[in-house]
């Protein structure tokens, strides 16, 4: 299973743990309460959103800096193409993110030090004709 994959490369074996993995499909609604008082709702789409920590190695930060490139060399147009695992509904997807990194900190795991990350990421509208 893939739960983080840019281009060819899998970072699934990144995760610094698949519980703090929290990467899900969720209903896009509008909603609306009509003249007598009666809720309606009507869903339009989905989108995927969520986070994930990540660990990469070595004090020089050489493998942050090769996924920082893989993350600048799948974005187009300020929009980055991922496949990532969707845990509510079980699947791999591939989608089109916007994304922010935070909590860069500098950390020990299992006696390699490193930098531990936090990818956030939201799915962007993109309209292919």
């Amino acid at each position: 299973m893939i739960y983080l994959k840019i281009g060819n490369t899998d970072y699934s074996n990144r995760l610094t743990s698949y519980k703090d993995y929290k990467v899900e499909e969720k209903d896009v609604k509008y909603t609306w309460t009509d003249g007598f008082g009666g809720k309606h709702s009507n869903t339009y789409n989905t989108q995927v959103a969520g986070s994930m920590e990540l660990f990469f190695g070595g004090a020089s930060g050489v493998e942050f800096t090769n996924f920082l490139t893989a993350l600048q060399n799948a974005t187009s147009d300020g929009v980055t193409s991922l496949r990532v695992w969707i845990s509510n509904k079980n699947i791999e997807k591939d989608v089109k993110v916007t994304y922010n990194i935070t909590s860069n900190k500098f950390a020990e795991l299992n006696g390699i030090y490193g930098n531990v990350i936090t990818l956030n990421i939201e799915e962007a509208a993109v309209y292919e004709g």
